[in-house]
């Protein structure tokens, strides 16, 4: 074997095992944090009449389960078993990533619709801003997977480097195309919080002390904060995708970033319907 193949090998599984210390933590945490809201969801989601925003958030839940076991089947499977079907498997993990997002972000524009009254005009533009958003998210994602390439592993001795031999797909060539998914996130979310913002001074003014206003206050307290701690994270993972060498490095704060999404998104669902009921 090549010296400089070996090399790439070793220095593969050392990520692996990395990825996934950090795969399986997520999961973990994705199954803790719906465990610990599961009272609320049955209070605020369950137990209320079907609506498009608890439609979005099952879809939302789906699909985040579905995208995190997908990714930890693919850690643990033997390379040999799937190497054929890698490039298949991580296109539907990555595109299940950002519909899932897209749904989740979606439930932050109905509600910003709602607090402009559902304004036609405001309707409109935010239904058009998102369609060019998720457009523009999976379109990098198939620039991404058309950059991919993966190591081939058929040459391999069964057992190599140990019993049971080398598992999942390891990932020899990825560009910086889904820079661009994470720059449309942060473009939604700007466009969501200033429309929050403009229409929070006015609400302001003249329903101060109100009922309606302390709903208010809970929507767009709840969005700023959304805003900010997306906005950072989002930041945060930019500069790493940009800077961190690529393949090895560069996804390892996505799979905390999409937990992170979820659990803000569902707790921003149910804070907003306790104060409905």
């Amino acid at each position: 074997m090549p010296p400089s193949l070996l090399s790439q090998i070793i220095r593969g599984l050392e990520i692996r095992q990395l990825t996934s210390y950090i795969q399986v933590a997520s999961m973990t945490l994705l199954l803790y944090d719906h465990l610990l809201t599961m009272d609320l969801e049955i209070d605020y989601v369950w137990a209320l009449r079907l609506s498009p925003v608890s439609i979005l958030y099952y879809i939302a839940r789906l699909l985040a389960y579905l995208e995190f076991t997908l990714g930890t089947l693919v850690l643990f499977m033997p390379a040999k078993g799937i190497y054929n079907h890698c490039h298949l498997v991580l296109s539907f993990d990555l595109y299940l990533f950002v519909i899932g997002t897209a749904f989740g972000e979606a439930i932050l524009g109905l509600r910003v619709w709602a607090v402009w009254n559902r304004n036609r005009t405001v309707g409109f533009g935010l239904l058009l801003l998102f369609l060019g958003i998720s457009a523009g998210g999976l379109i990098s994602i198939a620039c991404v997977m058309r950059s991919l390439k993966v190591l081939d592993i058929s040459a391999f001795p069964p057992n190599f480097p140990g019993p049971g031999g080398i598992t999942g797909c390891f990932t020899t060539e990825l560009n910086n195309a889904q820079l661009g998914a994470w720059v449309c996130l942060l473009v939604w979310d700007t466009a969501v919080f200033v429309l929050l913002l403009i229409q929070g001074l006015r609400i302001h003014k003249s329903h101060f002390g109100t009922t309606h206003s302390k709903l208010f206050r809970v929507i767009f307290w709840d969005g700023v904060m959304y805003f900010l701690y997306m906005f950072a994270l989002s930041v945060v993972n930019l500069i790493a995708i940009y800077s961190l060498p690529k393949p090895d490095y560069s996804e390892l704060l996505a799979t905390i970033l999409r937990v992170i999404h979820v659990s803000l998104t569902s707790r921003v669902v149910f804070r907003t319907r306790a104060q409905l009921i």
